[in-house]
């Protein structure tokens, strides 16, 4: 089964080729913190910021369940989206967490 995340910010539209987008908004945005707010989600003091909010383990939850019902169906694949407002930090980093999870199965 193929997988494709796509991170993106809401505020630049949302990506039409994605079969189900998912919201990070919720998520305290790194922007806000003039400490990690010329970072991006790649950087790991940005991705510890983001991993550690209370919301962080639903969504993560919400889009693996996602995942295990799109690929029981037998599909060939899926495209998801995960998104924030601008697409720099929350959505990088969940991205590259769901990666790592569905890369490892």
């Amino acid at each position: 089964m193929k997988l494709k995340i796509i991170s993106f910010g809401f505020s630049n539209g949302i990506p039409r080729e994605c079969y189900m987008i998912f919201d990070c908004r919720g998520i305290q945005n790194p922007y806000n913190d003039p400490t990690t707010r010329g970072l991006n989600g790649l950087d790991k003091r940005v991705a510890k910021q983001v991993l550690s909010h209370a919301l962080t383990p639903s969504i993560i939850s919400s889009i693996n369940t996602f995942l295990r019902y799109k690929f029981s169906e037998k599909k060939n694949g899926t495209i998801i989206g995960i998104g924030c407002a601008q697409g720099n930090h929350r959505s990088v980093v969940i991205a590259e967490k769901i990666a790592s999870i569905w890369r490892d199965l």
